[in-house]
């Protein structure tokens, strides 16, 4: 995830299912089960920023019901493919190593920063965050945004592919920020 990634969701349009494209400065319209779909999946240049079905229910609980809101939220890598309806129990392949552990962003506008408009669509993006590994780490696929740092007792709010597998030796770092877009 990040200010300047690629990202695909799903839009349902007339009745019909849509893939949506979009870079930050214009979405595209591709139909669902085409070979453009195909194709659009195949490129790795563009990476998917996805609600979890438990992200969305916990921001609509807090906005719309009695639900506080949360103080912090967390960054967590997985070797994993995961879909709108899994949870942290569900997800496999967490990463371990010598000084690995979830990134934290308060839920404030110190840990997400930026809020505007993106094609008409309301945009938060968090501060970017970095992990240092102490050691060697295991491969990593995928950023997690959770409600909680470790264990699976919290919430899978959303998460997007990285652009490659990082696998980290001592000393490296990645740079993440997180961007929730709300269509």
């Amino acid at each position: 995830m990040g200010t300047a990634y690629r990202f695909a969701h799903n839009r349902i349009i007339d009745g019909r299912p849509f893939l949506v494209w979009g870079n930050g400065i214009g979405d595209v319209l591709i139909p669902r089960g085409t070979p453009l779909e195909v194709e659009a999946l195949a490129d790795r240049g563009w990476q998917s920023n996805d609600l979890a079905d438990e992200g969305e229910q916990d921001i609509l609980a807090v906005y719309f019901r009695t639900q506080a809101k949360r103080s912090n939220l967390y960054g967590r890598l997985f070797n994993d493919t995961p879909v709108e309806t899994d949870t942290l129990a569900t997800l496999t392949g967490e990463v371990t190593g010598t000084g690995y552990a979830a990134l934290t962003w308060p839920v404030s506008d110190t840990g997400f920063p930026t809020l505007a408009l993106d094609a008409g669509d309301a945009k938060v993006t968090s501060s970017t965050q970095t992990f240092t590994a102490g050691g060697a780490w295991s491969a990593a696929t995928t950023l997690v945004l959770a409600t909680v740092a470790t264990g699976t007792a919290g919430l899978h709010v959303a998460w997007s592919p990285l652009s490659s597998t990082r696998t980290l030796a001592i000393s490296d770092t990645l740079d993440v920020s997180v961007s929730v877009k709300l269509a």
